[in-house]
């Protein structure tokens, strides 16, 4: 009411605040449209409230302003204050909505998290008794290799000792049967002629 100097300048000094923090809200709210209406109806009424205000001004040279431009002012700036504060109401939901979901995408990776652990624990467990399973088999196989391989060592050895015994044996028949032909041919041979040699 008592316009100087100093108060010009921090009028002016908020209204390019003010123009400056619709721009930054502006940019914030641009993929929400009915944030988007809300500015748009913002900033309608802060421009009426800004005219009322200048036109409150120049009657305040007069020393008198008349009660409906009070009025009017009042009632705009109600209105811009009940706006604003639909949009921060507004905003709050979302980021509480933001948060809720924020907090339940964060519950589900662990537990995702938990389970993937857990799968891969028991794949992991698995997969080493698998592997000690195969060890053990493959243990058990070349036991059984080694066994058959003596098994068969062995057999090898018996089969050549039985040929060394053939051989022998039929090698000591043929050396003795002929001189034991030739005595028995001679023994009967003298059995023959026994009665000859008696007369």
């Amino acid at each position: 009411l008592t316009p100087n100097q100093t108060d010009l300048e921090q009028y002016t000094t908020a209204v390019l605040m003010l123009n400056r923090q619709l721009n930054l809200l502006r940019q914030r709210i641009k993929n929400n449209p009915v944030q988007q209406q809300r500015l748009v109806t913002l900033e309608f009424l802060i421009a009426q409230w800004r005219s009322l205000l200048d036109q409150t001004l120049q009657y305040s040279s007069m020393k008198v302003i008349p009660s409906k431009f009070l009025d009017r002012r009042q009632q705009t700036r109600s209105e811009i204050q009940r706006l604003i504060n639909e949009m921060q109401t507004s905003e709050n939901e979302s980021l509480q909505q933001w948060v809720d979901q924020a907090q339940i995408n964060t519950r589900h990776r662990i537990l995702i998290e938990f389970f993937s652990t857990t799968l891969s624990i028991i794949i992991l467990f698995g997969v080493s008794v698998l592997l000690y399973l195969q060890m053990m088999r493959n243990q058990r196989a070349e036991l059984e290799r080694q066994r058959l391989d003596e098994e068969q060592r062995v057999l090898a050895q018996e089969k050549e000792l039985s040929e060394l015994k053939l051989h022998f044996f039929s090698m000591v028949s043929h050396e003795f049967r002929t001189p034991l032909s030739l005595i028995l041919g001679s023994a009967q041979l003298l059995l023959e002629d026994e009665q000859s040699w008696t007369v």
